[in-house]
């Protein structure tokens, strides 16, 4: 009888130990997408760690997974996580666009008066910006830039202060 209270003893002890002990747990969770507008993807990945001085209970366990779970989730959803957009209203970026000239309707240099079709070239920031300033007008570097057109389809560029000269090189 001794000995079968032994072996039952150390069966037993020898079953708790096999047992694994869960010290750390690690859950991770990423999103991939695409803006409509670049050809870009964007990949964000975040990662929580749990460290357990004692092993944890097996609802204990869950409910510190789930809870990972929507913290990581809320995180990737975050707008403020989403990369800077370019400054579309920079002196650089309007000089980019295909302003032409009023008469011959030719594509002019940065520095002089100019228009475009917003709609078609590429000028969709700029033109919401201009609809949400007083008076919509907007000043930008040496430019003043408003809506033209009967339908308002047109934002015209004009020079209204002196363009720094570029430093020879």
């Amino acid at each position: 009888m001794k000995e079968r209270l032994k072996l039952q003893w150390r069966l037993k002890t020898l079953s708790e130990k096999a047992k694994p002990r869960i010290s750390r747990l690690i859950v991770g969770l990423g999103k991939t997408t695409r803006s409509n507008a670049q050809e870009v993807w964007q990949r964000r990945y975040f990662e929580l760690e749990f460290e357990f001085s004692e092993a944890p209970k097996a609802d204990e366990f869950e409910l510190a997974r789930k809870a990972a779970l929507e913290t990581i989730e809320g995180w990737l959803n975050e707008k403020a996580m989403e990369p800077p957009k370019p400054n579309l209203l920079s002196v650089e970026a309007i000089e980019k666009l295909p302003w032409k000239n009023y008469q011959t309707k030719e594509l002019v240099e940065p520095g002089h008066t100019g228009w475009i079709l917003w709609e078609r070239d590429g000028g969709f920031e700029l033109a919401k910006a201009l609809r949400e300033a007083p008076e919509q007008k907007l000043k930008i570097g040496p430019y003043e830039i408003t809506f033209s057109g009967k339908d308002r389809q047109f934002l015209s560029r004009k020079v209204v202060e002196p363009i720094p000269e570029a430093p020879a090189q």
